[in-house]
């Protein structure tokens, strides 16, 4: 009878340890701009094939991007960006990343205005940092040209969908008073049994 308590006792302590739950990751949520120079590889922007990305550094930062990411920060982008075949890792800045998961897309303006603008989807991350790689949107738009040199703008967008609440589980120290009861218990079981 003595074995089976011993038994119970060592199967209760690792039982207790099982209530402490891990941490979910959340989402990424909220928006960052980009702007700076860009050279297309024709000067009509509804010919060219690749844009050059020059001195790019944020602007506009909301949500948790910020404050990893500050206006004026720079940004590293992907150069050149070669429409319709240019596909991972587009940009890093501050730890986050917009890596696209399709080829990028562009579409011309009218030929009077001579502007461009760019698109893709993809994955925002911010590696190591505690966020969940989430899903993201660039927009990206060149603007009037000459030459094929122009300015850019962009916007990353990481709409994350907040994850519900994990289950409420008892944290350490409720998880120590549980064992410390479980065996209180026992340890009385064991008194009655071997009376």
């Amino acid at each position: 009878m003595l074995t089976k308590v011993k038994n119970l006792m060592y199967g209760a302590v690792p039982a207790c340890f099982l209530f402490t739950g891990s941490a979910h990751a959340i989402q990424i949520n909220g928006a960052v701009t980009f702007s700076g120079g860009a050279i297309l590889n024709n000067p009509v922007s509804a010919l060219a094939t690749q844009a050059s990305i020059l001195f790019p550094t944020a602007g506009f930062v909301d949500g948790d991007f910020s404050p990893a990411i500050s206006a004026g920060d720079p940004a590293t982008f992907t150069s050149p960006l070669v429409f319709g075949v240019t596909s991972g890792l587009i940009w890093s800045s501050g730890g986050f990343t917009f890596t696209a998961s399709a080829p990028i897309t562009a579409v011309a303006g009218p030929l009077n205005m001579n502007t461009l603008a760019i698109g893709a989807v993809g994955i925002v991350d911010d590696g190591p940092g505690g966020y969940e790689a989430t899903p993201g949107e660039l927009i990206f738009g060149v603007s009037p040209t000459w030459r094929g040199i122009g300015a850019f703008g962009s916007v990353t967008i990481a709409a994350g969908v907040p994850l519900p609440p994990p289950p409420a589980v008892p944290e350490g120290g409720t998880s120590a008073v549980l064992l410390a009861g479980s065996l209180t218990g026992l340890l009385g079981l064991k008194r009655r049994l071997v009376k």
